[in-house]
């Protein structure tokens, strides 16, 4: 029998220290006994536990599972090169999960690991475990280690290191500004960059970028300042550089180039020319099917997250915010123009209460300024799918605090 979300959390609660341990371990080896795992139908096996620790409010619950989080990442410290091998799918649901809770305070176990570089070469997936423990560092910000950051963008052994190397070394732009021809190197033509470019625009504004980017211009090939506008057009921004018009090619490229499977995205699929072509109505209404879909993902969880945390709360929202991450979790690279419609509509009614000023979601919104920034990030998002799928906009001026 499928249980309620409140018996789901009753039962975390009831268990004991020892209980939520083996608990936790269990399930980041995917054999839970007490709740279902569905291997192949969710992004990963620790989404679950994440979820609990962020719904669930209960302090001593809380630094149970910190408590706990800490113990298996010390574990990891005394593994040897085989027995990393041999659970490094569980290394990398435990890695995912500390990366997806903020309070989690044992980076220094996690950095250690990183710096001895064991992790190297270790396969999953389409990357290999270092990749996966820089990601869950650079989301946790941690004073004094550019210098490693740096060493891990020109690590030429993965071009992967680069990603979550760009992302953490952002707060330092100078530094960032510096090397940043070796992340546009690695990432061309991918949308790594264009997603690397979106997130400086949102710290820094487009002045600042502007003027940075055009700091360093001398030091870019032709090449590289062509990428550098192609990333920027498709952020919905002109292009930073004027570059001489290209003499005429008698063979037209295609639109869409295909490259290397996408990196930052866990299961992302590649994508193929034919399907590619079958995207070309989406540039006409400026949409990328391959940086907008997974940029809207990720701001939509953010601002449930946001919303989540407010100081006032709204069961109803919750629940609302849950259906809506469900549906859209349904969604990938492959889906096709019609899966998208019922999805959207989805948010699009949600987004609209949100910026009703009459609505307790609104109240929730404008208590938190954070969220009113995301609301206004996804707005502006699915506006853009609105227009290709024929749905209604949304006024991103109701988001205003």
């Amino acid at each position: 029998m499928e249980l309620t979300k409140q018996q789901v959390i009753d039962k975390i609660l009831s268990f004991n220290y020892a209980q939520l341990a083996e608990w936790i371990k269990a399930r980041l080896h995917g054999n839970d006994k007490y709740f279902p795992v569905y291997l192949g139908h969710e992004p990963n096996l620790s989404e679950f536990l994440s979820d609990a620790f962020h719904h669930i409010k209960d302090e001593k619950f809380r630094d149970n599972f910190l408590e706990i989080l800490g113990d298996l990442t010390n574990q990891l410290r005394r593994f040897s090169r085989t027995q990393i091998e041999e659970s490094k799918e569980y290394i990398n649901e435990l890695l995912f999960l500390c990366g997806n809770i903020k309070q989690f305070d044992n980076k220094a176990s996690i950095m250690e690991i990183a710096v001895s570089g064991e992790f190297k070469g270790i396969k999953i997936g389409e990357s290999d475990l270092h990749a996966k423990l820089l990601t869950t560092l650079a989301s946790h910000k941690i004073a004094g280690t550019c210098n490693f950051w740096i060493d891990q963008l020109m690590d030429n052994s993965n071009k992967r290191y680069a990603n979550p190397a760009f992302y953490a070394i952002k707060d330092y732009p100078d530094k960032l500004f510096e090397h940043i021809s070796v992340f546009i190197d690695k990432y061309k033509g991918e949308a790594e960059l264009v997603l690397g470019i979106m997130s400086l625009l949102n710290e820094y504004g487009k002045k600042e970028v502007f003027n940075r980017f055009k700091s360093i211009e001398a030091k870019l090939s032709i090449e590289q300042k062509e990428a550098v506008n192609e990333a920027f057009n498709k952020a919905n921004y002109e292009a930073v550089y004027k570059l001489d018009a290209k003499p005429e090619q008698a063979d037209i490229e295609p639109e869409y180039k295909v490259d290397a499977p996408q990196v930052q995205y866990v299961g992302m699929p590649s994508v193929t020319y034919e399907e590619a072509a079958s995207k070309k109505t989406a540039a006409a209404v400026d949409i990328d099917i391959k940086v907008d879909l997974p940029a809207l993902e990720a701001d939509f969880h953010k601002l449930k997250d946001a919303l989540e945390d407010a100081e006032e709360s709204d069961p109803k929202l919750e629940k609302e915010l849950e259906k809506i991450e469900d549906s859209m979790d349904e969604l990938n690279l492959e889906s096709e123009k019609k899966e998208l419609v019922k999805p959207f509509k989805k948010v699009g009614r949600f987004l609209e209460k949100l910026g009703d000023k009459k609505s307790n979601f609104n109240k929730v919104l404008k208590g938190t300024k954070k969220g009113i920034e995301l609301a206004q990030k996804v707005g502006k998002t699915y506006n853009k799918f609105a227009q290709w799928l024929a749905l209604p906009q949304v006024p991103i001026e109701s988001f205003q605090g």
